[in-house]
């Protein structure tokens, strides 16, 4: 198996930003340090179990992966936006009613991804695809899928927005590196498995 497999590529991002996250959980001063933490562990969780999802071949493991990668997935965007609106200090509206808020549609599809084969809310369909030798999950998204989407993408945005906000206020001049954080990570994933299955 070439090492350029994106495979490899996700499982060695995953073991990184598991790095990352613990260093940033034991160096923790604020909140915005033990966001950051659960952010990076989202995406070490993601990364890791798409990668084990890529190298296997049983649909039935596969489907298993998938869905223990969708506690990183679905968490992710939840996590960056606090963590942008704690870190730009435009954290007045976080409280745990509206953390509970925020977090009803990752759970929701967290339950509707593991109870899939019931309703269908998520995917209308799974199977087996092969490309080059290697196999991965053709998933045929359902209505829930694109509510997820949805919220995740404007999760993304606002945090995007919080840092701008405190850049351009001059309120944190350290913010235009976590801007691109969410945009990079997102991209970087996406476009390598893109090329390599041809998506």
């Amino acid at each position: 198996m070439s090492i350029d497999h994106p495979a490899y590529i996700l499982i060695f991002a995953s073991i990184i930003s598991l790095f990352l996250a613990f260093y940033a959980w034991i160096k923790k001063q604020t909140g915005a340090g033990i966001l950051l933490s659960l952010l990076l562990f989202s995406a070490s969780l993601w990364s890791m179990f798409y990668g084990m999802e890529i190298f296997s071949s049983s649909e039935g493991v596969m489907k298993k992966y998938l869905f223990v990668s969708y506690f990183g997935i679905s968490s992710l965007p939840v996590f960056w936006v606090m963590f942008a609106a704690r870190y730009s200090g435009i954290d007045k509206w976080l409280n745990p009613f509206t953390i509970l808020l925020l977090f009803l549609i990752p759970v929701s599809t967290i339950f509707l991804v593991g109870t899939n084969q019931f309703h269908h809310l998520y995917y209308n369909s799974l199977s087996v695809g092969s490309v080059n030798g290697f196999s991965f999950l053709k998933l045929k998204n359902g209505p829930f899928w694109w509510v997820n989407i949805l919220y995740s993408h404007i999760l993304i945005v606002t945090g995007f927005v919080f840092f701008c906000e405190a850049f351009f206020q001059g309120r944190s001049w350290t913010a235009y590196p976590h801007i691109l954080f969410p945009g990079k990570c997102n991209f970087t994933i996406h476009r390598e498995c893109a090329l390599y299955f041809g998506f």
